[in-house]
């Protein structure tokens, strides 16, 4: 037998509100030193490499606790990007030319006579100045592609621990109420707890959205008698 509207109006508030429930728990893992803010965290590292070299020219590894921290604390990823490029063009010197140059894959011979006025703080000629928009663009481009990567692992990461949670939650639930808590009720449970996290955004729309088509169809029925 099929619920009425009012019956699934609440079923799906109550699946919506497992999905939150797994969600804030999610959060929650932000506590623990492998918790889910971490992820991502590889990517960044592992794409922002070939400019080591540069970032390593700020003592006490402190340009890679930024680069960490500023993830790890959920910084609007625009900022994060602004910050890491001018933490890599911080490190813009004649010594770390070479790995500039083979990171980008700019002519280090047009490198060299940029890093040594950056360094001396002497203003630049415009092909200089060329040089150095070319070098922002590329800075962009890596930074960008390593962030949007760190942030669609993260993304997928916390959707399938806030699934697994609910899944958790559904047959904890499930065997509270349920005698006995067979198959079928296992099944059911795993498949609201599936459901739910996905469903948790967009479950008042729903909810709204049923109220009123029954709203509407009694006024219609009352008209039509």
């Amino acid at each position: 037998m099929l619920p009425d509207p009012t019956q699934l109006a609440a079923i799906l508030g109550a699946i919506g509100a497992l999905g939150a429930a797994a969600s804030g728990l999610v959060d929650t893992t932000k506590l623990f030193a492998l918790g889910i803010s971490h992820v991502g965290l590889k990517t960044i590292r592992e794409q922002i490499k070939p400019f080591n070299t540069l970032l390593e020219t700020i003592p006490e590894r402190a340009a890679f606790d930024t680069i960490d921290g500023l993830w790890i604390n959920g910084v609007a990823i625009g900022d994060q990007k602004a910050k890491v490029k001018a933490l890599i063009k911080l490190g813009l010197r004649p010594e770390t030319v070479a790995a500039l140059a083979a990171a980008t894959g700019l002519d280090r011979a047009a490198l060299n006579p940029l890093a040594e006025k950056i360094a001396a703080g002497t203003d630049l000629t415009p092909a200089e100045v060329n040089i150095y928009g070319h070098l922002d663009a590329i800075l962009s481009a890596v930074i960008d592609a390593a962030y949007e990567k760190a942030d669609q692992h993260y993304r997928n990461a916390a959707k399938v621990l806030a699934a697994a949670i609910a899944v958790v939650l559904a047959l904890i639930g499930g065997y509270a109420v349920s005698s006995p808590f067979d198959m079928k009720h296992v099944l059911l449970a795993v498949l609201v707890g599936l459901v739910a996290t996905p469903l948790a955004p967009v479950t008042k729309d729903l909810t709204t959205a049923l109220s009123t088509a029954v709203a509407a169809s009694g006024k219609l029925r009352a008209l039509l008698r």
